[in-house]
């Protein structure tokens, strides 16, 4: 503090640092004798008390002091870390010291200052450390699944970051990105990421993304060799990388799944023409693309009498229903009741031999080859291997109706599941949910469920309305499930996407590639013309998105019972009260239908040649085999 005189005029200036203020005050010129009596009576004053209640709220690179005001003070004397950097004049109590770093403790004290300049005792030390602002919270994290492992970016907006995997810290990086080379196939985590300053200050977690990483699907199989030898088709191909086995496809059809790298096919006739491809097979139930396509024809027969007509042949010995036919259409498996109880057999169209493969069961599928037979005792699901002469359990129990892929290895099926009917798929030990149905349990079993021959595609029926966008109508739709892409589609649309008004949807059937679906409908708006007021069989070809009703009686009720590999061929039946039941099969290429016998319950191979059904016989109910 200097003072200066000025024409009589005493001129006070005090001099602030650091952000502090210049302040002055005036007043008149006061008598040396005045100012001897001022400092005698300051002499004999008390000192005055220190100031109290010091506190300080840091900010970004400032702090804030305030304080209680000291009686009797004219002034206040601040000191950071010891040394005076401002003088307040009262009866302000605080300073915003703006010369500060960041990151850096500081200490402060505040003296008070009387008029005659007395400084009192320091207050009490307040330390602080100044900060900027914590960082922003990062935004739009991303994670990439790989083989093993999960890669995450994010927007570069900080000094470095901490990664947290499912609430637990495993990271600390300082560039916009990390790779968990930890993680574990197949199973699903949650990351999130806090931006940090250099100073280590911490933002809030992002929001949080999943992944699960998964292997890699194998090698699409090559160098695929069909050698006929002796009636047979000899295969071979080579290693596939990653491959844990390989599906073998005949016609687009899978006939077996085989551990090595060769197939014998002993299920070909003499002059027939075959082609085949192979799919690799790996973990977690990945598969290859399909192999190039290799074609083999068969020496013809010496001689092959002709065959007038379709050739009947009784399979069941005894009271029989519900059969299901082989890709190849040599094995049937069906159900034998017997008094108060049933078993499944199995039919071997080649050895004419009967063989019972599951005891007080009902036959729900054969894989294509015949190697495994599904079905169910007292609403529980089992599989049955009849190579190795093992059965075991699939599901939970309350299974209603189910269908086994070509290959063996899923079944779909609907079961009751806390008081509704839900459709599952069981593949590799496991069983998942897909949806609702929403059915009626005492019904479910006439709404049935259908798998493609891969089991990446099942149909079923649904009444949800939270499967697809627009399903607006309130009735039970026909659905494709794809567990590849893992995308639901409404297939009970009339061509170009309109839905239908009314529901009655039943057994839907699917081709091998998933690409055609028949299935049951009471809804007159699916196709133009349908005016017959009676339940239809319909056709949705899912590529072209063109949906037709199959050839039938108009004055019939028909339900849609099975379809072949290609979508080629659908078997169905009238079930008009007072009229017996009939099977017809309809060729959609040709756009015909024909009557094939009086029965139900039809199955039919793969190529269309063979129809499975039961109908009654002399004293029973009995299961035929046709060859059309």
């Amino acid at each position: 503090m200097r003072s200066l005189k000025l024409a009589g005029v005493a001129l006070v200036v005090v001099v602030t640092g650091g952000g502090g203020a210049v302040a002055a005050s005036a007043g008149a010129p006061a008598a040396v004798g005045v100012a001897r009596s001022s400092s005698s009576n300051a002499a004999q004053k008390a000192p005055l008390a220190a100031p109290d209640g010091l506190g300080v709220v840091p900010g970004d690179g400032s702090a804030t002091l305030t304080w209680a005001a000291v009686a009797g003070a004219v002034s206040y004397r601040v000191q950071r870390d010891g040394n005076p950097i401002a003088t307040v004049l009262a009866p302000e109590a605080g300073y915003l010291d703006t010369d500060v770093a960041n990151g850096v403790d500081v200490t402060y004290r505040v003296l008070a200052v009387d008029a005659s300049g007395r400084m009192s005792a320091p207050s009490a030390e307040a330390t602080v450390r100044p900060l900027p602002p914590a960082p922003g919270v990062p935004t739009r994290p991303r994670a990439t699944a790989g083989d093993s492992e999960v890669t995450l970016t994010w927007p570069a907006t900080a000094h470095g970051y901490v990664v947290t995997r499912d609430g637990e810290e495993v990271a600390t990086v300082t560039t916009p990105g990390w790779t968990d080379a930890a993680a574990t196939n197949g199973t699903t985590y949650a990351y999130a990421v806090r931006a940090v300053d250099r100073f280590g200050q911490r933002s809030g977690a992002s929001p949080s993304v999943t992944a699960k990483p998964v292997a890699p699907a194998p090698v699409t199989p090559t160098g695929l060799v069909a050698v006929e030898s002796s009636g047979k088709v000899v295969l071979s191909w080579n290693v596939s990388v990653r491959a844990t086995a390989y599906t073998v496809l005949r016609d687009n059809v899978a006939v077996s799944t085989v551990d090595s790298e060769s197939y014998v096919d002993t299920a070909v006739k003499a002059g027939s023409t075959h082609t085949y491809r192979v799919r690799a097979r790996g973990e977690a139930g990945l598969t290859s693309a399909l192999s190039a396509a290799v074609s083999v024809t068969l020496a013809a027969p010496a001689v092959e009498a002709p065959v007038a007509g379709p050739t009947l042949t009784t399979v069941s010995n005894g009271a029989g229903a519900k059969p299901f036919i082989s890709a190849n259409g040599r094995y049937v498996a069906f159900t034998a009741f017997g008094t108060g109880t049933s078993d499944v057999y199995v039919y071997d169209r080649t050895t004419k031999k009967l063989t019972r493969d599951g005891e007080g069961g009902e036959a729900v599928g054969i894989s294509a080859d015949g190697r495994y037979v599904a079905f169910t005792v007292e609403r529980e699901l089992y599989v049955r291997d009849r190579r190795l002469g093992s059965t075991a359990p699939v599901g939970d129990g309350g299974v209603v109706t189910a269908a086994m892929s070509a290959d063996g290895e899923h079944l779909a099926y609907t079961a009751v599941a806390d008081g509704t009917v839900d459709v599952f798929v069981h593949t590799l030990g496991v069983s998942t949910r897909l949806a609702t149905t929403g059915v009626p349990i005492a019904s479910a079993a006439a709404y049935g469920v259908a798998i493609s021959a891969d089991g990446r595609y099942v149909a079923f029926v649904s009444d949800a309305a939270d499967l697809v966008a627009g399903d607006t109508n309130g009735t039970a739709d026909v659905f494709v499930h794809d567990r590849v892409a893992e995308t639901f589609a409404r297939v009970s649309v009339a061509t170009g996407g309109g839905q239908a008004a009314e529901g009655g949807m039943h057994r839907p059937g699917i081709s091998t590639d998933g690409r055609y679906v028949s299935f049951s409908s009471t809804s007159s708006d699916l196709v133009p013309g349908d005016t017959n007021g009676r339940a239809d069989v319909f056709v949705h070809d899912r590529t072209l998105g063109v949906t037709l009703r199959v050839g039938a009686p108009s004055d019939v009720d028909v339900r849609a019972e099975a379809m072949s590999a290609d979508g080629r061929y659908v078997t169905f039946r009238s079930v008009t009260p007072g009229r017996p039941e009939e099977i017809f099969v309809f060729d959609r290429e040709a756009g015909t239908a024909r009557l094939l016998h009086a029965g139900a319950g039809s199955s039919i191979s793969a190529d269309g040649r063979h129809v499975a059904f039961h109908a009654m016989g002399a004293d029973a109910q009995q299961v035929y085999l046709l060859e059309v």
